[in-house]
């Protein structure tokens, strides 16, 4: 907005959270730009609803979100696209779509409901793979979800996330289309020990380096 960039001047330091907004802001005029972060988890917070689920993986892969399709086609094209090549993935989000689904009958038929807060965390913790679709306007990534999916001990695959966050194929998985998307979905699902090893390796770093007591640090 023009009131924003006219407040720039009046600045010492401004943090932005996704670093492919970085070049914007320094077209805008902004002195002291420090990409952080901003979103984080808090272990201490959910850690009884994930020791409660945390063994018990009801779910092979899930996804938690909002599905407005005037915001969200991209997400609703990916979804219909897995469940229509037989990939059983559970889906939560706000009720108030099914009105704007009517032409995805299939991601229809996989809504659970809507899920929030505490109960978000225990489905995470009750699935083997989480899937993590980024709004368009978010570049190079860094949503909550992707903090929180690793501390519930869920193989998180994202469509992005900047390299020093999390490490592709070693704390995360990353996709480049939906092809690549789907063939790894099926072979994490098939390869246990691959996928539990990424889990903890994604925890390990969210607790040494994305918890909100760091990010004040």
């Amino acid at each position: 907005p023009q009131s924003h960039k006219e407040c720039l001047p009046y600045f010492d330091n401004i943090y932005i959270s996704d670093p492919g907004h970085k070049v914007e802001w320094e077209d805008l005029g902004a002195q002291n730009l420090h990409v952080l972060p901003l979103s984080a988890a808090c272990p201490k917070t959910f850690q009884d609803v994930i020791n409660k689920n945390k063994d018990n993986k009801y779910y092979d892969i899930v996804f938690v979100g909002n599905l407005d399709i005037r915001l969200y086609e991209y997400r609703l094209e990916l979804l219909n696209f897995l469940i229509s090549r037989g990939i059983d993935i559970k889906i939560w989000t706000y009720m108030q779509n099914e009105v704007s689904l009517e032409n995805y009958p299939l991601i229809l038929n996989n809504i659970n409901g809507s899920a929030y807060g505490k109960d978000m965390i225990r489905i995470f913790s009750q699935s083997k793979i989480v899937l993590n679709l980024h709004s368009p306007t978010v570049p190079n990534g860094g949503n909550m979800r992707l903090f929180e999916i690793p501390l519930t001990n869920a193989l998180q695959i994202a469509d992005k996330c900047p390299s020093d966050w999390f490490i592709d194929g070693h704390e995360i998985v990353l996709f480049k289309n939906k092809n690549d998307l789907l063939s790894k979905i099926n072979y994490y699902l098939n390869n246990d020990h691959e996928r539990i090893r990424i889990c903890n390796n994604g925890f390990k770093r969210l607790v040494k380096e994305h918890t909100y007591e760091r990010r004040v640090k």
